[in-house]
């Protein structure tokens, strides 16, 4: 038995069937610093355990001060009764604050300014009572000092109190994770250009904000997908999810997304795929083949 296909030698195909969002396009979030930020409590990691927080980001803040007293913008903080850990940037220093029942910082890392324009990847890692921060691959801060934090809330553009001003994030986040262990060194420069697949060992948060229409209407939108599973969406707060600002925009990220747009499938006989074929019968082997811009 015979079945026909279109005459179809050649298909142009935009292929994002059956992959993550995340494979389709690639998105960040633009935070405003007035009010703009990411919320999850409970979080999937016990309180005091070990932990990873990645993300990539780029920072858009002016003037203000080193010294982050009313100037610590927050990129993430991890929260609870009686503890709180912050990491942010002060005039562009990145910075590092955390209670334990004692206040230690803000400190001071000793990475370059972050105000530069670029997009940079942040991994903070946490084991037992150490704690290590690195920047695109480059150990930029370290102490052994970490005491108890009962963390049970994750929150990226600010702390985890109540609205701050110049306290909040001020530019761009991109491929946020959080991990129950603290992921070593190797692992952490080899792959902070990869996409996740969500399924990875240890992996408890993965938002890609690869969701809504870069600088479009996305006032529908209420939270950001965790690809990790089980999934613990992150609710948006604060956001006007329209316009430029406040809103989804367009990453240029140093991310490897595959590219399955605007591919040509060419399906041929098996024994001479040369010669692409109108019709398959059944049973018989075929030959697929695919292809951009001409290049297998």
């Amino acid at each position: 038995m015979k079945k026909t296909l279109l005459p179809l030698v050649w298909l142009g195909l935009g292929l994002c069937f059956a992959m993550p969002p995340a494979y389709c396009q690639n998105n960040c979030l633009n935070f405003d610093g007035n009010g703009d930020h990411i919320n999850l409590s409970p979080i999937p990691i016990s309180p005091n355990a070990d932990f990873t927080v990645e993300m990539w980001f780029k920072a858009t803040g002016t003037g203000g001060n080193t010294s982050c007293f009313g100037n610590f913008k927050r990129l993430f903080a991890l929260g609870g009764a009686g503890s709180r850990f912050e990491v942010g940037e002060c005039g562009g220093s990145l910075s590092v604050y955390w209670f334990d029942g004692t206040n230690h910082g803000p400190f001071a890392t000793t990475a370059p300014n972050v105000r530069d324009g670029a997009w940079h990847c942040i991994s903070v890692t946490r084991n037992n009572q150490n704690m290590e921060i690195w920047l695109d691959c480059i150990s930029v801060y370290t102490t052994n000092q970490i005491g108890t934090l009962n963390s049970t809330l994750f929150r990226v553009g600010q702390w985890q109190g109540t609205a701050t001003g110049n306290d909040e994030w001020l530019g761009l986040v991109d491929e946020i994770k959080l991990w129950d262990f603290a992921r070593p060194a190797v692992d952490i420069c080899s792959k902070k250009n990869c996409l996740l697949f969500g399924n990875e060992p240890g992996l408890k948060v993965y938002w890609p904000l690869d969701e809504g229409m870069a600088n479009g209407n996305n006032t529908s939108i209420t939270t950001v997908n965790d690809l990790a599973l089980p999934a613990d969406n992150g609710t948006l707060a604060g956001f006007g999810l329209m316009g430029t600002m406040s809103n989804f925009a367009a990453s240029d990220a140093m991310l490897i997304y595959p590219n399955y747009q605007n591919l040509e499938l060419q399906i041929s006989d098996y024994y001479s795929p040369t010669v692409p074929i109108s019709e398959i019968c059944t049973g018989d082997p075929i030959h697929f083949c695919l292809k951009k811009n001409g290049q297998i």
